[in-house]
């Protein structure tokens, strides 16, 4: 089943329509914004990390505001790689990243 734009809409409160998405088709390269969006630096192929990987923040238990925030963002990108813009090798490209800097003001973005 395919998760259509409005389907996403409906799931994650997030507008379809809006402002284009801000990519950095380098932030793979960057271990310091890596690990401040998400915590900790996944294993990259070709500037892309597989689904799986995501799957482990799921199981880890927050403590504080800003693992609650990186832990959204992992879910995030792992919904854009799955439902967004799906791959055939199960991965999501890290460029997206930026989209999710704040969380609060990432629904203005199409």
């Amino acid at each position: 089943m395919t998760v259509t734009p409005v389907d996403f809409a409906t799931i994650t409160g997030l507008k379809v329509g809006g402002e284009p998405i801000p990519f950095d088709s380098g932030i793979h390269n960057d271990r310091a914004a890596l690990k401040w969006f998400l915590r900790k630096v996944p294993k990259i192929e070709k500037g892309m990390v597989r689904y799986d990987q995501f799957t482990r923040y799921l199981q880890k238990e927050v403590t504080t505001k800003r693992e609650a925030e990186q832990l959204a963002r992992a879910y995030l990108l792992y919904l854009f790689g799955a439902s967004l813009y799906p791959s055939r090798h199960s991965k999501v490209h890290l460029s997206y990243l930026p989209t999710l800097r704040n969380l609060r003001t990432a629904s203005r973005f199409d």
